[in-house]
């Protein structure tokens, strides 16, 4: 029970791991991502998606992180995935129907397997460098990019941090006698009140000391920006890439 609540406290979070997935820079797992993504939505091949999570599991393998967290990731998901089957199936059952159901559930098990590995081998702040690259060679401009990849690395910094803050408080409440799992709604709903108050308190704190810190340190105040830490490639990344055109190359074989 207490390795199921630590892996509760933990969805998604990076686990620092002496790899080959750790050692490959977060531009390469980025394209393995999206290209991994991309692959899913242009095939309906079940060898595609059999060799595919073979793949994500020895990716998953070689990252050196425990099963259990992947699992977890993936767990977590399972009412998105039973929707998704059970609105293919809503008008009638037959052999086709059940076909796409089933890949349909296919297709979300590797999205979140594959984005579970990204976000568990991968720091935050490497996240952010990958998106701000990444736009540039969209031709986004370097503020612009700078901007768009701080908000989303924000945003996934702050989801694990928002899950502690809700549970901290739900417990504390607890402590104190608000019972949200009996009553009738009304008193379900200013239970949820009781939560929900102090966290969005929390969050606005978290806010302004985060504004703050950036502030102090000019974020935003020149057009031009630059990196302190450079991307560089070497042979772990390009068997990354490698590995990501592959996918694609296959999905559109299959």
């Amino acid at each position: 029970m207490e390795v199921l609540y630590h892996l509760s406290r933990n969805i998604g979070k990076y686990i620092e791991r002496n790899s080959f997935i750790h050692k490959s820079n977060s531009l390469s797992k980025f394209i393995l991502l999206l290209c991994t993504v991309l692959s899913i939505f242009i095939t309906n091949s079940y060898l595609y998606f059999i060799i595919l999570v073979a793949t994500l599991c020895c990716l998953a393998f070689l990252s050196k992180i425990q099963f259990m967290y992947y699992f977890h990731d993936i767990k977590n998901l399972w009412f998105l995935m039973l929707l998704a089957f059970v609105f293919q199936i809503i008008n009638g059952i037959s052999l086709q129907v059940l076909e796409k159901a089933i890949i349909s559930v296919l297709r979300i098990f590797s999205i979140v397997f594959v984005v579970s590995i990204f976000m568990r081998s991968t720091k935050p702040m490497e996240i952010c460098r990958s998106l701000e690259r990444s736009f540039r060679l969209l031709k986004v401009s370097n503020k612009r990019a700078r901007d768009l990849s701080v908000s989303i690395s924000l945003v996934l910094r702050f989801l694990p941090i928002m899950v502690e803050e809700i549970d901290r408080i739900r417990i504390s409440q607890k402590l104190r006698g608000v019972d949200l799992s009996s009553g009738g709604i009304f008193k379900r709903l200013l239970g949820v009140v009781s939560i929900v108050i102090p966290v969005v308190i929390s969050t606005i704190k978290r806010a302004e000391q985060l504004a703050l810190a950036m502030e102090t340190r000019r974020y935003g105040l020149s057009e031009r920006v630059s990196n302190y830490y450079d991307i560089s490639f070497k042979f772990a990344d390009f068997l990354m890439i490698v590995l990501s055109m592959s996918l694609v190359c296959l999905a559109v074989l299959l």
